[in-house]
């Protein structure tokens, strides 16, 4: 049975499904855990890790569309229904698992997490196993805009709110994006807010100030991530980090 549950989330692009076989491989390889993948996104066409449960055997997008005359956002909500439905189901299967870290890839719908009851009701699932840690992707295509950055972050902050698990920030794809946000999540949100009083104007320049306050506030003074699942980089803190984390309320042996 799993000591730990890895759920990455994030917006559709943020490389979850490339990040989820880039980290797992990491961790086979230099921290030598046995790593479970399981794809909970029922329209994923090619998956680059070997998946030791696919929701797809379950359902597909494109089955629910033929099946329930939905349209491709309408399906997907019907799936996260679907999936809470059967969350016990997934419950045993990942409880059966013979691996020390498993590794969930979502849907790029953060909406599900976020606003609708499945999420909570899949990581409560989640949590009777293992303990659950999230990790929270932001796209680097939007954080050259500061407001886009801090709203991106703040979302990993209602996440966490909402699912009742520990979230910790990565920022993904750096080969192709580089940002300079500092060591600690302090620091970074610190810099962000910075960069907001000299850039925005208007009610951003007021309310996004605000925002970093609360997340400084309400979240932990952990480090900004920046990884590339292409060329490797910031695996290993990403990594730890998340170790960091779990130890808090685990005990991986």
């Amino acid at each position: 049975m799993p000591s730990m549950i890895i759920v990455l989330m994030g917006p559709a692009g943020s490389g979850k499904t490339t990040l989820a076989s880039a980290l797992g491989e990491w961790i086979e390889e230099n921290q030598e855990y046995s790593v479970g993948y399981v794809n909970l996104d029922p329209g994923a066409r090619i998956l680059p890790y070997k998946p030791d449960f696919d929701v797809r055997e379950w359902f597909t997008i494109d089955k629910i569309m033929e099946k329930e005359g939905l349209g491709p956002n309408g399906a997907m909500i019907r799936a996260s229904e679907l999936l809470a439905e059967r969350r016990r189901d997934l419950r045993k299967i990942i409880r059966g698992m013979k691996k020390e870290v498993v590794i969930i890839d979502t849907p790029g719908q953060s909406e599900i997490f976020i606003f609708r009851k499945a999420g909570p009701k899949i990581t409560d699932a989640l949590k009777f196993i293992a303990t659950t840690i999230g990790v929270y992707l932001v796209d680097p295509t939007i954080t050259s805009l500061i407001s886009e950055l801090a709203t991106s972050l703040f979302m990993g902050l209602i996440i966490q709110l909402r699912l009742d698990i520990p979230v910790v920030p990565a920022i993904t794809k750096v080969d192709l994006v580089k940002l300079d946000l500092g060591e600690t999540f302090y620091i970074g949100l610190e810099k962000v807010r910075e960069l907001a009083e000299q850039e925005l104007k208007g009610t951003l320049q007021e309310v996004i100030p605000r925002i970093i306050d609360v997340m400084i506030d309400y979240m932990p003074p952990i480090r900004i991530v920046e990884v590339s699942a292409k060329t490797g980089q910031g695996l290993e803190e990403l990594y730890q980090l998340i170790y960091e984390t779990y130890c808090s309320c685990g005990d991986l042996t």
